[in-house]
Protein backbone atom coordinates (compact mmCIF):
# COMPACT_ATOMS: atom_id res chain seq x y z
CA UNK A 1 0.00 0.00 0.00
CA UNK A 2 1.15 3.54 -0.73
CA UNK A 3 -0.71 5.09 2.16
CA UNK A 4 -0.25 4.90 5.88
CA UNK A 5 -2.92 5.75 8.41
CA UNK A 6 -1.47 8.06 11.03
CA UNK A 7 -4.39 9.12 13.22
CA UNK A 8 -2.45 11.02 15.83
CA UNK A 9 0.14 13.73 15.20
CA UNK A 10 3.40 13.39 17.08
CA UNK A 11 3.38 16.89 18.54
CA UNK A 12 1.06 18.42 21.12
CA UNK A 13 0.05 21.48 19.10
CA UNK A 14 1.27 23.70 16.33
CA UNK A 15 4.26 25.94 16.98
CA UNK A 16 3.65 28.03 13.86
CA UNK A 17 3.81 31.80 14.28
CA UNK A 18 1.95 33.67 11.53
CA UNK A 19 -0.30 36.72 11.64
CA UNK A 20 -3.16 34.76 10.04
CA UNK A 21 -2.76 31.55 12.03
CA UNK A 22 -4.19 30.93 15.50
CA UNK A 23 -2.94 27.91 17.44
CA UNK A 24 -5.02 26.10 20.04
CA UNK A 25 -3.06 28.03 22.65
CA UNK A 26 -3.89 31.34 20.93
CA UNK A 27 -7.56 30.35 20.99
CA UNK A 28 -7.44 29.35 24.66
CA UNK A 29 -8.33 25.74 23.80
CA UNK A 30 -6.84 23.20 26.19
CA UNK A 31 -6.36 19.59 25.12
CA UNK A 32 -4.90 16.62 27.00
CA UNK A 33 -1.16 16.14 26.73
CA UNK A 34 -0.07 13.72 24.02
CA UNK A 35 -0.23 10.06 25.09
CA UNK A 36 -1.60 10.86 28.55
CA UNK A 37 -4.44 8.67 29.95
CA UNK A 38 -6.91 11.48 29.16
CA UNK A 39 -5.58 11.72 25.62
CA UNK A 40 -6.03 7.98 25.02
CA UNK A 41 -9.50 8.07 26.58
CA UNK A 42 -10.63 10.74 24.09
CA UNK A 43 -9.73 8.45 21.20
CA UNK A 44 -10.91 5.13 22.56
CA UNK A 45 -13.69 3.55 20.52
CA UNK A 46 -13.72 6.30 17.90
CA UNK A 47 -13.92 5.77 14.17
CA UNK A 48 -11.80 8.82 13.43
CA UNK A 49 -11.45 10.55 10.09
CA UNK A 50 -7.89 9.41 9.54
CA UNK A 51 -8.93 5.74 9.71
CA UNK A 52 -11.44 6.02 6.88
CA UNK A 53 -8.89 5.65 4.08
CA UNK A 54 -8.66 1.99 5.06
CA UNK A 55 -12.18 1.45 3.69
CA UNK A 56 -10.78 1.89 0.18
CA UNK A 57 -7.99 -0.67 0.54
CA UNK A 58 -9.28 -3.60 2.60
CA UNK A 59 -9.65 -6.66 0.35
CA UNK A 60 -11.67 -9.19 2.34
CA UNK A 61 -14.49 -9.37 4.85
CA UNK A 62 -11.95 -10.61 7.40
CA UNK A 63 -9.90 -7.43 6.90
CA UNK A 64 -12.97 -5.39 7.82
CA UNK A 65 -13.66 -7.59 10.86
CA UNK A 66 -10.08 -7.09 12.06
CA UNK A 67 -10.44 -3.31 11.68
CA UNK A 68 -13.73 -3.45 13.62
CA UNK A 69 -12.07 -5.38 16.44
CA UNK A 70 -9.13 -2.97 16.57
CA UNK A 71 -11.46 0.00 17.02
CA UNK A 72 -14.16 -1.40 19.29
CA UNK A 73 -12.95 -4.66 20.84
CA UNK A 74 -9.40 -3.88 21.91
CA UNK A 75 -7.60 -5.97 19.32
CA UNK A 76 -3.97 -4.87 19.12
CA UNK A 77 -2.90 -3.25 15.86
CA UNK A 78 0.34 -4.37 14.19
CA UNK A 79 3.23 -2.06 15.04
CA UNK A 80 4.54 0.28 12.37
CA UNK A 81 7.79 -0.75 10.74
CA UNK A 82 10.78 1.52 11.26
CA UNK A 83 10.36 2.76 7.70
CA UNK A 84 6.67 3.58 8.27
CA UNK A 85 7.55 5.42 11.47
CA UNK A 86 9.94 7.61 9.50
CA UNK A 87 7.19 8.42 6.98
CA UNK A 88 4.87 9.47 9.80
CA UNK A 89 7.58 11.53 11.50
CA UNK A 90 8.34 13.31 8.24
CA UNK A 91 4.67 14.12 7.65
CA UNK A 92 4.22 15.55 11.14
CA UNK A 93 7.54 17.40 11.25
CA UNK A 94 6.78 19.61 8.25
CA UNK A 95 3.08 20.35 8.79
CA UNK A 96 3.82 23.81 10.18
CA UNK A 97 6.09 24.57 7.23
CA UNK A 98 3.35 23.50 4.83
CA UNK A 99 0.75 25.60 6.65
CA UNK A 100 3.04 28.63 6.54
CA UNK A 101 3.60 28.20 2.80
CA UNK A 102 -0.15 27.87 2.27
CA UNK A 103 -0.85 31.09 4.19
CA UNK A 104 1.91 32.95 2.38
CA UNK A 105 0.35 32.05 -0.96
CA UNK A 106 -3.37 32.16 -0.14
CA UNK A 107 -3.62 35.61 1.35
CA UNK A 108 -7.37 35.86 1.93
CA UNK A 109 -7.75 33.24 4.66
CA UNK A 110 -7.26 32.98 8.40
CA UNK A 111 -6.56 29.50 9.77
CA UNK A 112 -7.39 28.27 13.26
CA UNK A 113 -5.71 25.13 14.53
CA UNK A 114 -8.42 22.52 15.10
CA UNK A 115 -8.86 20.19 18.07
CA UNK A 116 -10.41 16.75 17.82
CA UNK A 117 -14.14 17.23 17.22
CA UNK A 118 -16.74 14.58 17.97
CA UNK A 119 -19.87 14.26 15.82
CA UNK A 120 -22.75 15.83 17.73
CA UNK A 121 -25.17 12.96 17.02
CA UNK A 122 -23.00 9.90 16.34
CA UNK A 123 -20.69 9.66 19.32
CA UNK A 124 -18.28 7.11 17.85
CA UNK A 125 -17.38 9.44 14.95
CA UNK A 126 -14.66 12.05 15.34
CA UNK A 127 -12.06 13.90 13.29
CA UNK A 128 -9.12 16.26 13.72
CA UNK A 129 -8.56 18.60 10.80
CA UNK A 130 -5.25 20.44 10.66
CA UNK A 131 -7.18 23.67 10.74
CA UNK A 132 -10.42 25.55 10.16
CA UNK A 133 -10.23 28.41 7.70
CA UNK A 134 -12.24 31.59 7.27
CA UNK A 135 -11.98 33.24 3.87
CA UNK A 136 -12.49 37.00 4.00
CA UNK A 137 -13.43 39.67 1.48
CA UNK A 138 -10.39 41.85 0.80
CA UNK A 139 -12.52 45.02 0.73
CA UNK A 140 -15.06 44.54 3.53
CA UNK A 141 -13.03 42.01 5.55
CA UNK A 142 -16.26 40.04 6.03
CA UNK A 143 -16.10 36.24 6.16
CA UNK A 144 -17.42 34.89 2.86
CA UNK A 145 -16.58 31.20 3.24
CA UNK A 146 -15.52 28.70 5.89
CA UNK A 147 -13.93 25.30 5.64
CA UNK A 148 -11.35 22.84 6.92
CA UNK A 149 -7.67 22.55 6.05
CA UNK A 150 -5.99 19.19 5.60
CA UNK A 151 -2.19 19.18 5.26
CA UNK A 152 -0.24 16.24 3.85
CA UNK A 153 3.55 16.01 3.59
CA UNK A 154 4.12 12.68 1.81
CA UNK A 155 6.81 10.88 3.75
CA UNK A 156 7.42 8.09 1.26
CA UNK A 157 7.91 10.12 -1.93
CA UNK A 158 8.93 13.35 -0.19
CA UNK A 159 7.29 15.34 -2.97
CA UNK A 160 4.08 17.33 -3.15
CA UNK A 161 1.22 15.39 -4.73
CA UNK A 162 0.19 16.40 -8.23
CA UNK A 163 -3.51 15.98 -7.42
CA UNK A 164 -5.74 15.69 -4.39
CA UNK A 165 -4.99 12.24 -2.99
CA UNK A 166 -8.23 10.32 -3.45
CA UNK A 167 -7.97 8.15 -0.35
CA UNK A 168 -7.90 11.22 1.90
CA UNK A 169 -11.31 12.35 0.63
CA UNK A 170 -13.27 10.36 3.29
CA UNK A 171 -11.11 11.92 6.01
CA UNK A 172 -11.84 15.44 4.75
CA UNK A 173 -15.56 14.69 4.53
CA UNK A 174 -15.60 13.52 8.13
CA UNK A 175 -13.73 16.69 9.15
CA UNK A 176 -16.32 18.79 7.34
CA UNK A 177 -19.20 16.79 8.81
CA UNK A 178 -18.18 17.04 12.46
CA UNK A 179 -17.29 20.74 12.19
CA UNK A 180 -20.35 21.82 10.20
CA UNK A 181 -18.15 23.37 7.50
CA UNK A 182 -18.82 22.63 3.86
CA UNK A 183 -15.53 23.38 2.13
CA UNK A 184 -12.04 21.94 2.34
CA UNK A 185 -8.55 22.99 1.34
CA UNK A 186 -6.23 20.06 0.66
CA UNK A 187 -2.58 21.11 0.80
CA UNK A 188 0.31 18.87 -0.22
CA UNK A 189 3.88 19.87 0.62
CA UNK A 190 7.31 18.76 -0.55
CA UNK A 191 10.67 20.43 0.05
CA UNK A 192 10.58 22.18 -3.34
CA UNK A 193 6.88 22.72 -4.03
CA UNK A 194 3.56 23.33 -2.27
CA UNK A 195 0.21 22.69 -3.96
CA UNK A 196 -3.35 23.21 -2.75
CA UNK A 197 -6.87 22.61 -4.00
CA UNK A 198 -10.34 23.58 -2.84
CA UNK A 199 -13.10 21.00 -2.47
CA UNK A 200 -16.80 21.73 -2.01
CA UNK A 201 -19.19 19.46 -0.12
CA UNK A 202 -21.24 16.98 -2.15
CA UNK A 203 -24.10 15.11 -0.48
CA UNK A 204 -23.55 12.09 -2.73
CA UNK A 205 -20.06 11.56 -1.35
CA UNK A 206 -21.24 11.87 2.25
CA UNK A 207 -24.12 9.46 1.63
CA UNK A 208 -21.72 6.91 0.14
CA UNK A 209 -19.40 7.27 3.14
CA UNK A 210 -22.32 6.86 5.55
CA UNK A 211 -23.39 3.72 3.69
CA UNK A 212 -19.86 2.36 4.08
CA UNK A 213 -19.82 3.19 7.80
CA UNK A 214 -23.22 1.54 8.35
CA UNK A 215 -22.07 -1.67 6.68
CA UNK A 216 -18.84 -1.59 8.66
CA UNK A 217 -20.69 -1.21 11.95
CA UNK A 218 -22.71 -4.35 11.13
CA UNK A 219 -19.85 -6.39 9.69
CA UNK A 220 -20.01 -8.98 12.49
CA UNK A 221 -23.79 -9.40 12.39
CA UNK A 222 -25.79 -11.57 10.00
CA UNK A 223 -24.65 -13.58 7.01
CA UNK A 224 -20.94 -13.11 6.30
CA UNK A 225 -21.22 -13.55 2.52
CA UNK A 226 -24.12 -11.12 2.20
CA UNK A 227 -22.29 -8.60 4.36
CA UNK A 228 -19.26 -8.84 2.09
CA UNK A 229 -21.38 -8.30 -1.02
CA UNK A 230 -22.87 -5.15 0.52
CA UNK A 231 -19.47 -3.87 1.61
CA UNK A 232 -18.02 -4.45 -1.86
CA UNK A 233 -20.83 -2.43 -3.41
CA UNK A 234 -20.37 0.42 -0.91
CA UNK A 235 -16.60 0.32 -1.42
CA UNK A 236 -17.01 0.53 -5.21
CA UNK A 237 -19.33 3.55 -5.04
CA UNK A 238 -17.23 5.35 -2.42
CA UNK A 239 -14.01 4.89 -4.39
CA UNK A 240 -15.68 6.09 -7.60
CA UNK A 241 -16.99 9.22 -5.90
CA UNK A 242 -13.62 9.93 -4.27
CA UNK A 243 -12.05 10.00 -7.73
CA UNK A 244 -14.79 12.37 -8.88
CA UNK A 245 -13.89 14.71 -6.02
CA UNK A 246 -10.28 14.67 -7.20
CA UNK A 247 -11.37 15.51 -10.75
CA UNK A 248 -13.56 18.43 -9.63
CA UNK A 249 -11.10 19.95 -7.13
CA UNK A 250 -10.10 23.53 -7.97
CA UNK A 251 -6.35 24.29 -7.83
CA UNK A 252 -5.39 27.27 -5.69
CA UNK A 253 -1.77 27.14 -6.85
CA UNK A 254 -0.58 28.48 -10.18
CA UNK A 255 1.10 26.50 -12.95
CA UNK A 256 2.86 23.48 -11.44
CA UNK A 257 2.68 24.70 -7.86
CA UNK A 258 4.17 27.31 -5.55
CA UNK A 259 7.94 27.19 -5.37
CA UNK A 260 9.04 27.00 -1.76
CA UNK A 261 11.68 29.27 -0.26
CA UNK A 262 15.12 27.64 0.12
CA UNK A 263 14.67 25.04 2.81
CA UNK A 264 16.84 22.38 4.39
CA UNK A 265 15.05 19.28 5.60
CA UNK A 266 16.21 17.64 8.80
Amino acid sequence: MDYISAPDPLKDMSELKHNRFYSLDDQGIKVPKQRSPEWFHMRKGKLSGSKLSQFLFLDTIDDFIIMFEEIWEGRKKPAFTEEQKKWVEWGCKYEDTAMENLLNNVKDIYVFEAPMVQHEDVLYLSASADGFYDQFDSVTNEVIETGIVEIKCPGKKKKASTNVTYYYVPQMYMEMAVSGRRNAIFCSWGPKTTRAWKIKWNDNVWNALCCMIDQFRNVKHGDKLKNWEKIQMCQFHLKRLCHQVVDSAVPLHTDKGWSNPPFKTI
